[in-house]
């Protein structure tokens, strides 16, 4: 018994409230991160399976459309796929407004 309160004394300098809190907010920020990264592994939602068939079936952005068509052809889709793909839609979006060849889609 004397040594363990001992070892607790010897250890209470080094166990200070501020420590505690950091090491807290350390394991909360890691259990984020690892929760965050296990749920882009999971396959999208019908949902977002539709999104990327309308994504493959439209004309007007060509490297979106032929990604979608790529993402169709595997047996799951990711979410960090998902993501990747409409990121690259918004990107497309925005470096060009309409191609001069192709009428606008109704």
């Amino acid at each position: 018994m004397f040594k363990i309160n001992q070892y607790f004394k010897s250890l209470e300098p080094y166990l200070k409230l501020e420590n505690l809190y950091q090491v807290f907010i350390g394991i909360t920020i890691a259990i984020i991160l690892i929760l965050s990264g296990l749920s882009l592994l999971q396959p999208i939602q019908s949902k977002q399976y539709d999104n990327v068939v309308k994504l493959a079936q439209q004309h007007r952005y060509a490297d979106t459309q032929r990604m979608a068509y790529l993402l169709l052809h595997e047996p799951e889709i990711k979410k960090a796929q998902y993501f990747n793909l409409i990121r690259a839609y918004q990107l497309e979006i925005a470096e060009m407004k309409e191609y001069p060849a192709i009428e606008p889609e109704k």
